[in-house]
């Protein structure tokens, strides 16, 4: 009798099973964290993120700030009002001129895929109730939605496409409403130049400051000033390519770390020697860049 209790008590002196633990985790490795990093800064359409690179985050184009700041300087308008911008690429104009008005800033690009980006950057900066971006077709020449009382022009729209471009923005102005942009011209017997990256010579619509005057005459805008800024115009690129070039250190180290993001470096260097063209142009006198203020005539009633 005792040894069959001693039996039933047995099991309760039995070594339980090990339980089963899970293997610690493998620690990420820097390198890992890094690549991570580089992915998420990078990222996106190659060649937009290389603009980005390039100019500036939400640019297209070299930043010229002080041009967008003596243009701003040209509209004394209520906050109700609205001045556009052309040629905005994904936000970054519009962003920096928004600063500068009481005014909307609605910014307009003729590249697709800049509407989600510029969304991105608009919220990120707080400025979402006052700022906005429009892709347009400047084939199908459509109006926008809301007209602007004005608008500056950040990227040598003209010489991109004068005569389309001209024909949006008869519809994109209100009747007696400022225009401000700058333009580049060749000088007489100076050779045809890519002025854009990714547009050839022979595509570009190259006038001397007269024949853009009568152009836009004839368009039904007044010309109220045209003033030579080739000097200005120099020292933005100077300081724009100098950026980029310390840009491109930290995008090939980049890439190193994350060979996939070649692309984008092709579209950097591109985008970089374009600059370097257009400025090289203007230091040996092949071309001039001239800032043209013009306004919207009123419809005759």
């Amino acid at each position: 009798m005792m040894k069959n209790s001693a039996d039933s008590f047995s099991g309760l002196w039995k070594k339980p099973k090990p339980v089963k633990t899970a293997a610690p985790a493998k620690p990420v490795s820097r390198k890992s964290l890094e690549s991570d990093r580089v992915l998420a800064k990078y990222s996106g359409d190659p060649e937009i993120v290389a603009m980005h690179a390039a100019w500036g985050s939400g640019r297209f184009w070299p930043a010229d700030e002080a041009f967008e700041q003596k243009a701003s300087s040209c509209f004394q308008l209520s906050a109700d009002k609205i001045v556009g911008v052309l040629g905005c690429g994904s936000a970054g104009a519009p962003l920096h001129i928004a600063k500068m008005l009481p005014t909307f800033v609605h910014g307009y690009d003729w590249r697709c895929k800049v509407e989600d980006t510029a969304k991105e950057l608009i919220e990120h900066s707080g400025q979402s109730g006052k700022v906005l971006v429009r892709t347009i077709d400047l084939d199908t020449v459509f109006p926008p939605k809301t007209r602007s009382h004005g608008m500056i022009a950040v990227e040598p729209v003209l010489t991109f496409a004068q005569p389309k471009v001209i024909d949006w923005l008869g519809l994109a102005v209100i009747g007696g409403g400022t225009m401000v942009f700058e333009e580049p011209s060749l000088e007489p017997g100076a050779p045809e130049i890519s002025w854009f990256a990714n547009r050839s010579a022979k595509e570009c619509y190259w006038q001397s400051p007269g024949e853009r005057e009568s152009a836009l005459r004839q368009a039904g805008f007044t010309v109220q000033r045209v003033q030579e800024t080739t000097g200005g115009s120099m020292r933005a690129l100077r300081a724009a390519i100098a950026k980029a070039e310390s840009s491109a250190i930290e995008l090939n180290n980049a890439i190193d770390l994350v060979p996939i993001l070649e692309p984008v470096r092709d579209f950097f260097v591109r985008e970089l020697n374009s600059a370097k063209n257009r400025l090289h142009a203007l230091e040996v006198g092949d071309a001039a860049v001239y800032r043209y203020r013009v306004i919207k005539q009123r419809a005759e009633r």
